[in-house]
């Protein structure tokens, strides 16, 4: 076995939220031994520049800037959040943990290139980094989906409702203080759009992820058989009869013996003895 396939297996064996944890981690270290050793900025290759046009060569940034953090201040805050908003998601919803992080990534990253495209001068030099916006698509889907339940914080010092857990998050994270990565900012509502959806539409019985309701299913034909009274009618009387006739050569065969029948009568009760 190589070693991508212990890693793949391993990966495997793991929880959803472990799984997510191990590769913004593994990430975090590659990028900078790669970067103390061979003096090589992997960033560059890995964040999403949403200003320019850049990402049109660089493709994979809308998904791998989700898992890249700038320093180690930035990945710890980042990765605790997605520790306790990752089993609080568990908690609440319980599935497509992966799905939501990353499709609130790729909602936030759509959300902020089509307003550069808009607002051109305000935006020319954001950039995306970090799961931030993937966490917050987390926390909106479950505070979407269960609005009222009562959760801790400040170290439990006081309980409140998750739905203002959320808001408040959004607004700390999101809209104050603009004046620093204003698009990365912005960005966080796209997250919280999607996860807003996302709860909305679980909650009402509806999964977005799940696509079985694209597979046409093929109509099964009702065979119409039509019922013959007469038909019916006839079967009975000749099965009837047949009964009638049987009995008449089973009478003989007591009082006279078998050998009384003729060869006619022997093959004719032979016929009505296998009948079901």
């Amino acid at each position: 076995m190589t070693y991508y396939d212990q890693i793949k297996t391993t990966l495997q064996r793991q929880s959803n939220l472990t799984q997510l944890l191990i590769v913004n981690l593994s990430l975090f270290i590659l990028t900078n031994i790669i970067d103390h050793f061979l003096k090589l900025n992997l960033l560059s290759y890995l964040v999403l520049e949403a200003g320019d046009l850049n990402y049109l060569y660089k493709p994979w940034t809308l998904l791998t800037y989700q898992f890249t953090h700038l320093n180690l201040g930035h990945f710890i805050v980042n990765i605790i959040m997605l520790f306790f908003v990752g089993n609080l998601y568990l908690q609440t919803i319980g599935q497509r943990l992966i799905y939501v992080y990353v499709m609130s990534g790729l909602f936030a990253a759509l959300f902020i290139i089509i307003l550069s495209m808009i607002f051109q001068n305000q935006f020319h030099s954001s950039f995306l980094i970090g799961c931030s916006a993937s966490v917050i698509g987390l926390l909106c889907a479950s505070a979407r989906y269960s609005p009222n339940l009562m959760i801790s914080v400040f170290f439990g010092t006081v309980t409140t409702k998750l739905k203002y857990v959320a808001i408040g998050v959004v607004l700390i994270t999101s809209i104050i203080d603009f004046s620093s990565n204003m698009g990365g900012k912005i960005a966080h509502i796209g997250g919280a759009l999607f996860g807003v959806m996302y709860g909305y539409y679980l909650q009402k019985g509806t999964d977005i992820f799940n696509f079985s309701f694209m597979v046409k299913h093929k109509k099964k034909h009702l065979k119409i058989v039509s019922y013959d009274r007469g038909k019916d009618y006839e079967y009975n009387e000749e099965r009837a009869l047949s009964e009638q006739r049987m009995n008449e050569l089973l009478d003989k065969v007591i009082k006279s013996g078998y050998q009384s029948l003729t060869k006619g009568e022997k093959d004719e009760l032979n016929k009505y003895s296998q009948k079901p």
